[in-house]
């Protein structure tokens, strides 16, 4: 909730003041933040991670925030990576494995989570919080690649397609970019390669 994260920030704060600088401090499965720690988390350049299908309608969990939180704290407060994003902070995306189901594991079923704020297992979703600008393509491709690296110290080999870097990638049946963003899991994957060598190949 938002005290754990305040502590978490108070923390980190303490610890840049005694010198720790280098530590990359991260927030992990942020949930509910106090819209007030919004411009500490940036301020103190702490990066964040989020499972974008937990912040949605999935398993009719918005329900039991409405009823504990009330909606202002509910709208206001849950599932604020993608604002953070839209503000210029460091957020990574993934999935909660192993606790979510083999579908949900999939990166662009996550991505397709954070740019809609509909949970793709109910036909019946609709955009949660409400009020919550979602992540746009990019922001979630990113958050999916260059800033996930940064988190984990690999950003001199994995994150971007560059010379020196290691050639793991994905090439899909379409371009992304003109697929529409409620159908961005169904997008297959042709063939996956690590160290630049495929692992599959389907239909190429």
């Amino acid at each position: 909730g938002t005290a754990s994260t305040r502590a978490a920030i108070d923390a980190f704060e303490a610890a840049q003041k005694d010198g720790f600088t280098e530590a990359r401090n991260q927030l992990h499965h942020l949930s509910f933040t106090n819209p007030d720690d919004v411009p500490r988390i940036l301020e103190l350049g702490i990066a964040v991670n989020a499972s974008p299908q937990f912040y949605t309608t999935f398993g009719g969990q918005h329900l039991t925030f409405l009823e504990i939180l009330g909606e202002e704290r509910t709208h206001n407060q849950n599932g604020m990576y993608s604002d953070l994003a839209h503000m210029g902070g460091r957020v990574s995306i993934s999935p909660d494995y192993p606790a979510v189901t083999p579908e949900m594991i999939a990166p662009l079923y996550q991505i397709q989570v954070a740019v809609t704020l509909i949970d793709p297992s109910d036909p019946k979703s609709v955009p949660f919080p409400p009020a919550r600008k979602p992540m746009t393509l990019e922001q979630a491709l990113r958050a999916y690649t260059i800033d996930a690296a940064w988190l984990v110290r690999m950003e001199d080999k994995i994150g971007s397609i560059e010379v020196g870097k290691y050639a793991d990638l994905v090439i899909l049946d379409e371009d992304i970019r003109k697929t529409e963003l409620t159908k961005l899991k169904d997008v297959k994957v042709l063939g996956p390669l690590m160290d630049g060598n495929f692992t599959h190949r389907e239909g190429m």
